[in-house]
């Protein structure tokens, strides 16, 4: 019973939902990451959030001041994203994978949004490894892709980079051609 009422479109809803009023509220955890990442950024920073998944980071990076080019491909983090930053002229959301090159690519969504990824690498050695145990790769989109460099022309160099794509790290940074002041 437990198990067919999770895939009703009622409970989907409702799990997103509860899971969007845990993240707006600021913790104890969002407190250490602010105490983190406040060595590396000021207020007028420039900061990109590379894998902003549902913008646990672009909300401390504003909580000190900065201004934030939030980069995330996933339609459902973005719908999110969208909700909270709309409104907020620092932030800028990036509906976009960063890469090699300018182009579009194989996003492979998973049922738990902190684990998509764009690499097959890491997909099959997590698999393998059965680290996440119950998570599912069962969807597979296309989605845009920009460069470091390109948001670096658009946006401006920033002053802390952050960046966490599930095991496509090396992609992202082989589009970057100069040296940055914090990755």
């Amino acid at each position: 019973m437990l198990k067919a009422l999770k895939q009703t479109t009622f409970y989907k809803w409702y799990k997103r939902r509860r899971e969007w009023r845990k993240l707006r509220r600021w913790s104890r955890k969002d407190e250490v990451a602010r105490s983190f990442y406040g060595q590396f950024i000021k207020a007028d920073d420039l900061c990109f959030d590379v894998g902003a998944n549902m913008g646990t980071r672009v909300r401390v990076f504003r909580k000190l001041g900065a201004r934030v080019v939030a980069v995330e491909p996933q339609p459902s983090c973005l719908s999110f994203l969208h909700k909270e930053y709309d409104g907020d002229d620092e932030v800028c959301l990036v509906e976009s994978a960063l890469g090699v090159e300018k182009g579009e690519a194989e996003l492979h969504l998973s049922d738990a949004h902190t684990l998509s990824s764009m690499s097959e690498e890491w997909l099959k050695a997590v698999k393998a490894s059965n680290r996440f145990g119950k998570a599912r790769w069962q969807e597979t989109i296309t989605v845009p892709v920009t460069t470091l460099d390109m948001l670096v022309e658009q946006h401006g160099e920033p002053s802390f980079v952050k960046i966490d794509v599930e095991g496509y790290e090396r992609e992202v940074l082989a589009g970057l051609s100069r040296a940055l002041p914090c990755l």
